[in-house]
């Protein structure tokens, strides 16, 4: 391997043990890595360096992130978890039905974390409510906030670097909705695992 070759290995694994022990913040490490790129010359190109910033899936993925927190300042996610709240009554399983679907809708809009973290407390005081104890509402609760990623185009970071790279090789990018044919039949099919076979 080159020199260059061997300092972008070394950014690599420097960059990943600031990401896992989180010593620095998340957002200076990421900037850190082109810039670091640059000075080291692995990328000796400014324009090579910044055209990251520029590719229209990274855009997409920062509007899901104030997409998604618009959903939560404005309220509609708490309004969700009260209704599901009032609506869940004491039964597992319906707590299980409500939690799980509304997750997934939820998290087809907003990313998966967004989600779980809005509707996290709402979960725990459920199941006291209903003396289940909160592992057997909250592993469900992650599995369908995963099954709901799939079902739209900004449901994860994921697809839309997909629908990017397809639209880059072929010129014709993935519909909003698109993943829906694949992903709805498998978030129903997940949700009723859980709650039939996975309890």
């Amino acid at each position: 391997m080159s020199f260059h070759a061997w300092v972008s290995l070394a950014i690599l694994i420097v960059s990943a043990v600031f990401f896992l022990t989180r010593w620095i913040r998340l957002e200076l490490v990421a900037m850190a890595i082109p810039v670091a790129l640059y000075f080291s010359g692995a990328l000796p190109d400014p324009a090579e360096v910044l055209s990251g910033f520029g590719n229209h899936a990274v855009i997409a993925i920062a509007s899901v992130f104030v997409l998604s927190a618009g959903i939560q300042e404005s309220g509609v996610a708490a309004w969700l978890a009260r209704l599901v709240q009032s609506a869940a009554g004491t039964s597992e399983v319906r707590i299980l039905g409500l939690v799980c679907s509304v997750v997934a809708v939820l998290s087809a809009f907003m990313s998966n974390a967004a989600t779980v973290a809005a509707l996290l407390p709402v979960v725990v005081a459920l199941g006291r409510r209903a003396n289940i104890s909160p592992s057997r509402v909250l592993m469900p609760m992650g599995f369908a906030a995963i099954l709901g990623g799939n079902l739209t185009l900004i449901g994860t970071s994921s697809n839309l670097l997909v629908s990017d790279y397809l639209e880059r090789s072929q010129g014709v990018p993935l519909g909003m909705f698109e993943f829906a044919m694949i992903g709805f039949p498998i978030a129903v099919a997940g949700i009723l695992y859980i709650l039939l076979v996975g309890r």
